[in-house]
């Protein structure tokens, strides 16, 4: 593997990153195709704690309706806030 070279760059007026002198190589990452026990797992216990306590399921149709304002561009507000 090459050695890594940390070099301070900087912005233009339109964004662009400039690197001082240097060759520079981009690479694409290659995708990683992993399964994670740990999230499949905590969704698990998330559903069964879900199903085993429906007493603390609360409808927020106010969340779904600002969001389907927000989406729709009529909203005043674009902060998400909790509306139940």
């Amino acid at each position: 593997m090459a050695a890594i070279l940390q070099v301070e760059s900087t912005l233009t007026d339109r964004y662009q990153t400039t690197i001082p002198e240097t060759e520079v190589v981009l690479s694409r990452a290659e995708p990683v195709d992993e399964h994670d026990p740990v999230l499949g797992q905590f969704l698990d216990f998330l559903a069964c704690d879900i199903a085993s306590h429906t007493e603390y399921l609360q409808l927020c149709t106010g969340l779904l309706e600002k969001w389907h304002a927000d989406l729709r561009g009529t909203s005043n507000s674009r902060r998400f806030e909790s509306a139940c």
